[in-house]
């Protein structure tokens, strides 16, 4: 992150009237630096964002029903991805090895579950892209998202603090947290 953002400074300052688009999981912390972070896909309804990525990719995979069976599984299975591209492209790919169904049930153990195509990417599995992501963080940022696993659903940065015993710098390290894109302020 630091090359990337040593290059963009070196290029604005170069060409003032350059405009450059980066994704990364963090920001590049740049003069005039613009983030727009993204969301998942839109999860709710027949018709939302996220169910019509998942039928698009898994037309190459598999036939699907258009019952209301069909349409519910789909639904649910893009609810419990939270709408998250990469996951969905992950399920719709499944579908070359299970059913709707059985890819609906399984989805309790998604780090297995979730695999795809490109073995050699560090997004190859739902698992290594999660690691990958792990792996960039410092060992006081490792170790204080481990602690919050303790939470099962939405909590608040002081319940964080005061649960996981995370002292003075408690509030920090979950910004940075935040900022790397690994917890979502909600």
């Amino acid at each position: 992150i630091d090359n990337a953002a040593e290059l963009t400074e070196t290029l604005c300052e170069r060409v003032p009237e350059i405009t450059i688009l980066a994704t990364s999981r963090e920001a590049l912390s740049v003069p005039r630096e613009c983030v727009h972070r993204l969301d998942g896909l839109a999860v709710e309804g027949d018709n939302s964002d996220a169910a019509e990525l998942f039928r698009h990719r898994s037309a190459s995979f598999a036939r699907l029903d258009s019952d209301e069976s069909t349409k519910q599984q789909i639904q649910d299975i893009v609810l419990q991805l939270e709408g998250l591209p990469l996951a969905i492209e992950f399920a719709a790919a499944c579908l070359s090895t299970m059913t709707l169904r059985e890819l609906h049930d399984s989805l309790d153990d998604q780090l297995s579950t979730l695999q795809g195509g490109r073995r050699r990417s560090r997004q190859a599995t739902l698992h290594q892209t999660i690691q990958w992501s792990f792996d960039l963080l410092t060992a006081e940022e490792q170790n204080t998202l481990q602690l919050l696993t303790v939470f099962r659903a939405a909590f608040s940065s002081q319940a964080a603090i005061e649960v996981c015993n995370l002292g003075r710098s408690g509030r920090f390290i979950l910004q940075r947290l935040v900022e790397k894109s690994v917890l979502s302020r909600l």
